[in-house]
């Protein structure tokens, strides 16, 4: 089950659970949109307009209205500095084609992986000088072309 539930939209839906009762009064929420406002073991509160109702945790993912992609139209995908370290600590520069149950979706011909956090690549500003020391060349025989 996904981590990050609160604030995600939902519609809501009829179920069967043995600690968590179903009301009559739910039935008028069936197919609406609510949001989830808090998130527990084994349940999740959902407000509705102006009534706020318990459904089970184990039974929301197929309700659960997909988020907005926040990646661009990809076509083969966006350079992205991608992490599984919400500070990104650990990061890695990989081409991010698509978002999937709120991860980010890396993939190439021959496989493909999933990352909980994507940024844009962060612009490097380089002098000729650093170029040249990294690559161990003479400056003057430094050619850079866009």
């Amino acid at each position: 089950m996904e981590i990050n539930l609160k604030g995600r939209k939902i519609k809501g839906f009829k179920f069967e659970d043995i600690n968590i009762g179903y009301f009559p009064g739910m039935n008028s929420f069936i197919g609406e949109v609510g949001e989830i406002t808090h998130v527990y073991i084994d349940r999740v509160s959902i407000y509705f307009k102006e009534d706020s109702w318990f459904y089970p945790i184990d039974q929301i993912e197929k309700h659960l209205i997909p988020e907005e992609n926040e990646i661009p139209e990809l076509g083969e995908g966006v350079l992205m500095e991608v992490s599984d370290c919400e500070d990104f600590e650990v990061s890695y520069k990989e081409m991010v084609i698509g978002n999937y149950k709120g991860l980010f979706l890396v993939g190439e011909s021959t496989h493909s992986s999933y990352w909980k956090y994507a940024r844009q690549v962060r612009k490097v500003v380089l002098t000729h000088k650093q170029i040249a020391e990294k690559f161990d060349i003479d400056i003057n025989k430094l050619e850079i072309e866009k």
